[in-house]
């Protein structure tokens, strides 16, 4: 049999796994001498963070409505054209998540922090700073800032996956429980691809001797379902999990799966991924 790869899960644990693009522009705004600007665009390399240079708040505005949103902006706490907590806010107002740091000196750090009393994603950097130690305190929020963008998004992420599980896991307990077994297959599909975004669905029957047979499907063509597996389940890599252990299998990338057939059938059907639960009745495993 063959190993199952990291990317297929039994019941019960993750089947997600997210993409996710770090987030490392910084955005410097106010005026600043050459000298240390050059040594911050120096060291932003080695902490790999990308920065951008805005003079004045406009130029800030328009290299925000450029670039989008910035995982941390530091400006100085005298501003051309308007006020650092009216600069503060309208930020704030926009995107809630980035870090805002005010780089002021020590005689006006009360003042500032007065601004965001209650702002956890806000902090003062009291001038003078050395480059190395500014950069180092930037590249930690920046981190801070994309792990809790990634953890928000795999949270939100694996919730879907819950949901969409446990849906299918209902209904396959309505089919072992129903009387009507034969006659409902055809509503269950039905069922699946309604509520679910999923829009190729069937039921594999398998028989006293292990013998696979399609019996329904939804979305699949004739020559797809042709490629299905019909041999005898006990010969089919996945046969431990899904015959004998009677666990839910999730395959998120087949083309990745170490399977020529599912990998022909995956290019074929142009199917990503790939959900496999048991039907059980009378303490028997009678299709997929």
């Amino acid at each position: 049999m063959e190993k199952v790869s990291d990317k297929i899960t039994a019941a019960g644990s993750s089947p997600y796994e997210i993409d996710f693009e770090q987030n490392n522009r910084v955005l410097i705004v106010g005026e600043f001498e050459p000298g240390w600007r050059n040594e911050i665009s120096r060291l932003a390399k080695e902490y790999d963070l990308s920065i951008t240079y805005a003079d004045t708040s406009k130029d800030a505005f328009s290299e925000i409505k450029k670039q989008g949103e910035f995982s941390v902006i530091v400006f100085q706490n005298i501003l051309s054209g308007i006020s650092p907590k009216d600069f503060f806010h309208t930020l704030r107002k926009g995107f809630q998540e980035t870090y805002l740091v005010m780089l002021t000196d020590i005689d006006y750090a009360d003042t500032a922090r007065s601004y965001f009393k209650t702002d956890s994603y806000a902090a003062c950097i009291i001038k003078p700073i050395m480059a190395e130690n500014f950069c180092l305190m930037i590249k930690k929020l920046a981190n801070k800032f994309n792990l809790i963008k990634k953890d928000a998004l795999t949270v939100k992420k694996l919730k879907e996956k819950e949901v969409d599980m446990e849906i299918l896991s209902i209904i396959t307990k309505t089919i072992v429980s129903s009387l009507k077994f034969d006659k409902i297959i055809s509503s269950v599909l039905d069922e699946i691809t309604s509520k679910l975004p999923i829009n190729k669905c069937g039921y594999i029957a398998i028989n006293r001797d292990g013998k696979m047979t399609v019996k329904d499907s939804r979305g699949i063509s004739g020559e797809l379902l042709s490629r299905f597996p019909h041999q005898n389940i006990e010969e089919i890599p996945l046969s431990d999990i899904l015959y004998r252990q009677r666990k839910e299998i999730y395959v998120e990338d087949l083309k990745k799966y170490p399977n020529q057939n599912l990998q022909n059938m995956s290019k074929f059907g142009k199917i990503k991924s790939l959900a496999l639960f048991p039907v059980v009745l009378d303490e028997r495993v009678v299709g997929i």
